[in-house]
């Protein structure tokens, strides 16, 4: 069965979506923002088809003004990131119909996993500069 779901990253929305695909059917949603889907899965679809360079510029668009990811075309490789205090995304790879995607995130799980994150996260919390502190 095909599922269409609105508003799916709330809690009830991104319920049903869960219980749609391990139930088998396949599930297009349409969200407001696209990074709040969570959900991974191989009969979860792009409510639109998409090709390569839309993606990519989405991305790009997306995190150009946050200091601790970057983007690039190619997938991060974890030892190119290493000793680094921000997240890569990257890699993009679409099917052929260009719904349904997959994207590559790669941090250094002891900075950007732990310490830094840690650090902006006090940062935010005592109304800092976010970056304050940490290398960028």
């Amino acid at each position: 069965m095909k599922i269409i779901v609105f508003g799916a990253t709330g809690g009830t929305g991104m319920e049903i979506v869960r219980q749609a695909l391990e139930a088998g059917h396949q599930v297009t949603v349409f969200v407001r923002n696209p990074a709040r889907m969570t959900l991974t899965h191989p009969n979860l679809h792009l409510a639109q088809a998409f090709d390569i360079e839309q993606v990519r510029e989405r991305y790009r668009r997306h995190y150009a003004s946050e200091p601790l990811v970057r983007v690039s075309d190619e997938a991060p490789w974890v030892s190119h990131i290493a000793n680094r205090h921000d997240a890569e995304v990257g890699g993009v790879t679409l099917s052929a119909d260009g719904r349904r995607m997959v994207v590559v995130a790669t941090i250094d799980n002891l900075l950007k996993g732990a310490a830094t994150q840690a650090l902006q996260n006090l940062n935010l919390a005592f109304g800092l500069p976010e970056t304050m502190g940490i290398p960028t």
